[in-house]
């Protein structure tokens, strides 16, 4: 009976290892597939995270370039006013110096004809308005 006692229990010994062993396997498969899960889900955010940064800085670049452009145009119409009003002043002070006596009326026209020239360069509307001011002053 002894070895039979033995036998019995080496049988459930042996079973209860395959159980374990079964249920190791199907455990450790199951923990496999969440792995992989969790990598796939962790790859793919990863990939969501890149595109967002990609789509992000090439808004920003986009901004950046329009900034830029908008800088410049800035830039060049304050030249254009700057321009102008200085080219205004110099016909204004043409026509006081003249007014005064400092110059004569040909080189007041000389140089007022020159700025209204310049004037024109930047805006013809400007120009002509700057030519029927001092059409209007010498009469």
């Amino acid at each position: 009976m002894t070895k039979k006692l033995l036998e019995i229990s080496l049988s459930i010994f042996l079973i209860a290892c395959s159980v374990a062993l079964i249920s190791t396997v199907i455990n450790g498969k199951t923990i496999v597939e969440n792995y992989v899960s969790a990598k796939t889900v962790q790859i793919e955010t990863a990939n969501e995270l890149k595109n967002t940064i990609k789509n992000f800085s090439l808004k920003y670049f986009s901004i950046m370039e329009t900034q830029s452009q908008a800088q410049k145009s800035l830039i060049e119409t304050s030249k254009k006013v700057n321009s102008v009003i200085f080219e205004a002043g110099i016909a204004f002070g043409a026509r006081i110096l003249e007014d005064e006596g400092g110059i004569s009326p040909t080189d007041s026209n000389k140089i007022i004809n020159q700025s209204i020239d310049n004037i024109m360069k930047e805006s013809d509307r400007l120009g002509v308005l700057a030519k029927a001011l001092n059409d209007a002053s010498r009469r």
